[in-house]
């Protein structure tokens, strides 16, 4: 592969063993700035820049991480941010996975979500629930109704 026909080059820096900073650019000249970190099951992304498709000024902010809060029940957490005044878009939302297990082949799962869009100083909301369980018929088979 020549280096001309590479449109988008991404260049890693490690900082440590849990943390990457992201740096890219292509030959249109836009780039983009991220971060990635997690520790103990919790992660934070960013990302800054262009996002390929014109716009140039995008900030996406995103949370993912989980807590056992007892020994049958998990709290999870999904949130995310994004902005660009050039687009002039924006959304944010977030889901929590509850997840409570009753044995060592049943449990049952709860996700609330809420997600608001911007667009134009018009906001658009959604929120979706969904119910789940799990029923584990042996070691690598589960069936997850939903």
């Amino acid at each position: 592969m020549r280096l001309c026909s590479i449109r988008r080059l991404i260049f890693y820096v490690c900082c440590n063993k849990s943390s990457w900073y992201y740096f890219g650019a292509n030959i249109g000249n836009d780039y983009q700035l991220g971060f990635q970190t997690g520790y103990k099951g919790q992660y934070f992304n960013l990302a800054y820049g262009a996002d390929g498709f014109g716009t140039t000024d995008v900030l996406y902010l995103d949370y993912t991480g989980g807590f056992d809060v007892s020994e049958s029940f998990f709290l999870g957490i999904n949130a995310a941010y994004s902005n660009s005044d050039d687009a002039d878009y924006s959304y944010k939302g977030v889901a929590f996975y509850l997840q409570n297990t009753f044995s060592d082949k049943f449990s049952l799962g709860f996700r609330p979500e809420f997600f608001t869009t911007t667009t134009a100083d018009v906001d658009s909301s959604v929120s979706a629930f969904t119910l789940s369980g799990n029923y584990s018929l042996t070691g690598s088979l589960t069936i997850i109704p939903k």
